[in-house]
């Protein structure tokens, strides 16, 4: 059967999951060897592992997103039964794009890409013949509308 745990300092929870065997999953934690998130913890931060429930196996899934809601750990970032789609309407996943978006364009090295590539693209065919047929356009719009004026 299922235990639902967490990680806990003196102050606050840290991480909120769920496992069949708790010292395995006890040493990865501490070994950082996992997957989730508790890498992001700080090497300083010290932690104990707190067992808050075993579970038929059926009701882990909701078990550990209830203690998620009621403990609010710092480092989880999958909440349990959220699809990815309601994950990418949340305020945090937008915060974090908004965040990453700014810094990356900032970078000197996106701006040499843009710079470089802005260059390439100019002198491709492709771009030469999307601007030509652009003004063609322009200037049959312009010729439309003078001969409304005109008439």
């Amino acid at each position: 059967m299922p235990f639902i745990y967490c990680l806990a300092s003196e102050d606050e929870v840290l991480y909120v999951g769920r496992t069949i065997n708790l010292k395995r999953r006890e040493k990865e934690h501490r070994n950082k060897r996992d997957t989730t998130y508790t890498r992001f913890i700080p090497a300083s931060t010290k932690w104990e592992m707190i067992c808050l429930e075993e579970v038929a196996e059926e009701d882990a899934f909701h078990a550990e997103g209830f203690y998620y809601q009621f403990l609010e750990p710092k480092y989880n970032k999958k909440v349990p039964g959220r699809t990815f789609a309601e994950y990418q309407q949340s305020e945090a996943c937008k915060e974090y794009n908004r965040k990453y978006s700014r810094e990356y364009e900032q970078t000197e090295i996106r701006k040499e890409y843009r710079k470089n590539y802005s260059k390439r693209y100019m002198q491709t065919e492709a771009y030469k013949e999307s601007k030509r047929e652009y003004y063609r356009e322009r200037c049959r719009l312009r010729q439309k509308k003078l001969h409304s004026l005109d008439e």
